[in-house]
């Protein structure tokens, strides 16, 4: 399931969905394991994921997850296994909501594909994933400020068919086109993509809103947090329930979007690549 929102620095996840016979389910990191062997040893089997086949293969069987990572014609693949043969992964239901949200705005997936490339640092992907929301989080976050200013609809109360566990149709377009052009008719179809962002800014660099409220994405709105709610920034996601964002330790991003929030108000020439310095030189670090 395409998000339609992919960058050239995206990799692609692919779950491979299982069964079993007998009394006992194999673990998915023996199936895992047989994949990794085979793809080491039979070329033939390599070339069934492109002409240039696979490379830089790593197998991680220790995490809670298992997991293998390889490149296929150069685009980074993580493969995972499941059991549940009933239901799709999660995921899969994760990918079809960013999809829907595309196909209904394209202001949408502009603003995926600039936020994500904007917030990668130069740093490595572990630093990145502990100073910065990774790419779902962020996702999560633009969806909800778009429903929270009337924006965007909230499809998991409009459409909650298409994240039924029991759904099986799948489509490049998951919503109906008269949903779409209702959409378009709407009276903030009006405001441009520097209008969204500024509105993303000043949202999210508030500190009251990130260290006190947590983004419930299943009502679309702002929750009181509970007494355990301790991260940094904390989403109540319907698909990944233990906080998508919980890898974050810090409030960079916080203290990035300030320096986003204050270019707005006094907007100058080439404001995109201001605002991407921002990132880029860390110019929320310098001393004030």
């Amino acid at each position: 399931m395409a998000t339609h929102c992919a960058t050239r620095e995206s990799d692609m996840d692919i779950c491979i969905c299982a069964s079993y016979s007998g009394p006992y389910q194999s673990s998915p990191a023996f199936i895992l394991q047989a994949i990794y062997e085979d793809l080491q040893h039979n070329h033939h089997a390599k070339e069934y994921f492109g002409l240039e086949g696979v490379s830089d293969l790593v197998f991680i069987s220790t995490a809670k997850v298992p997991i293998l990572k390889f490149k296929m014609n150069g685009v980074e693949v993580d493969m995972s296994v499941s059991f549940d043969i009933i239901s799709p992964p999660k995921s899969v239901l994760a990918a079809r909501l960013i999809n829907a949200y595309c196909q209904l705005d394209e202001r949408f997936t502009i603003l995926v594909i600039f936020l994500k490339s904007w917030m990668k640092s130069e740093l490595s992907n572990t630093d990145f994933m502990r100073d910065f929301p990774n790419s779902y989080s962020l996702i999560l976050m633009l969806i909800h400020v778009l429903q929270w200013h009337g924006i965007m609809p909230n499809l998991h109360e409009t459409h909650p068919h298409l994240f039924d566990f029991e759904w099986k149709e799948e489509s490049m377009y998951p919503l109906e086109w008269t949903d779409v052009i209702a959409h378009q008719q709407r009276s903030t179809n009006t405001l441009s993509v520097a209008q969204l962002l500024h509105i993303f800014s000043t949202q999210y660099s508030n500190n009251i809103i990130i260290n006190c409220c947590k983004l419930d994405m299943g009502s679309g709105m702002l929750e009181t947090r509970g007494e355990r709610d301790n991260a940094p920034i904390f989403i109540q996601d319907v698909f990944d329930t233990r906080n998508p964002a919980r890898s974050v330790r810090g409030n960079e991003m916080v203290q990035a979007l300030q320096c986003v929030s204050k270019l707005f108000s006094n907007p100058k020439n080439l404001l995109f690549q201001r605002i991407w310095r921002v990132t880029r030189m860390k110019t929320y670090l310098l001393p004030r």
